[in-house]
């Protein structure tokens, strides 16, 4: 797995490349703490590179979801992979997640409910 930060104003986009799993998912835990931590509350996470991601990643998902919510921000999903698509279809959490079909559009969504 592979993390790429870009921050747009007060949103921080994180790019996720490669598979996201029980092997490698403290490290978007740790990132998700540290921004948090920093004051960061929106977020966008782009998953078009995401090629594989198992119930931990889902959890990481969901758990930081919860949070930046409980803080007064969002955590917005966008750009997809198929594989992802399925997997948040099958679980249902495409009912739970903000999904914006790119990085921009999900910024976009921010500024336009502030």
């Amino acid at each position: 797995m592979e993390l790429k930060c870009t921050r747009y104003d007060d949103v921080l986009a994180i790019s996720i490349t490669g598979e996201l799993d029980a092997e490698n998912v403290e490290h978007l835990l740790d990132l998700f703490e540290k921004e948090e931590n920093s004051g960061t509350t929106r977020f966008v996470l782009e998953l078009g590179g995401l090629e594989y991601i198992d119930s931990s990643g889902l959890g990481a998902f969901v758990k930081h979801l919860k949070s930046t919510r409980n803080s007064g921000g969002d955590l917005k999903l966008s750009a997809l992979s198929p594989e992802v698509a399925k997997v948040l279809e099958l679980t249902r959490l495409d009912q739970v997640f903000d999904i914006q079909e790119n990085c921009e559009a999900a910024c976009e969504r921010f500024h336009a409910v502030s």
